[in-house]
């Protein structure tokens, strides 16, 4: 069969190896593929005090390999690890999105010519998970 399925509206709490930026629930499933050591992830898009949206995607491992326990959350989607084989560790992270800067780790900083030189230059960096591209004559 295909790829394990997300499960929306699920929290897998507990067992986690660090927090990181995703733009949605399948790039956080490719960083938790990415990442030697993670089992599986739960994707947190809706902070529960405020209702702000938010791009936290908790990468997490447990001694069995499974969560421990499972929590409903309505602003949280969780998932396993895809096989750690190269066909699924070359993927890219995610679609474009106009108008949303992701914050994070800056690597590197560089003058391209195009969005998709942009991200030429992120897949070639083997630490680079995401990037930014400020067309000319925007302010980033």
């Amino acid at each position: 069969g295909g790829d394990p399925p997300l499960q929306p509206s699920v929290d897998f709490p507990g067992g986690d190896l660090l927090v990181t930026p995703s733009p949605d629930e399948a790039s956080c499933q490719i960083l938790c593929t990415n990442h030697p050591d993670c089992d599986f992830f739960s994707y947190h898009s809706v902070d529960p005090g405020t209702g702000q949206r938010r791009f936290d995607c908790h990468l997490k491992t447990s001694e069995p390999g499974v969560p421990e326990t499972r929590k409903p959350d309505s602003g949280v989607t969780s998932g396993f690890s895809l096989p750690k084989t190269p066909e699924y560790l070359t993927r890219c992270l995610a679609p474009s999105y106009d108008g949303v800067e992701f914050v994070g780790n800056v690597l590197s900083f560089g003058f391209v010519t195009s969005r998709e030189e942009c991200e030429a230059s992120c897949t070639r960096n083997p630490g680079c998970q995401f990037y930014t591209y400020y067309p000319a004559g925007s302010t980033g």
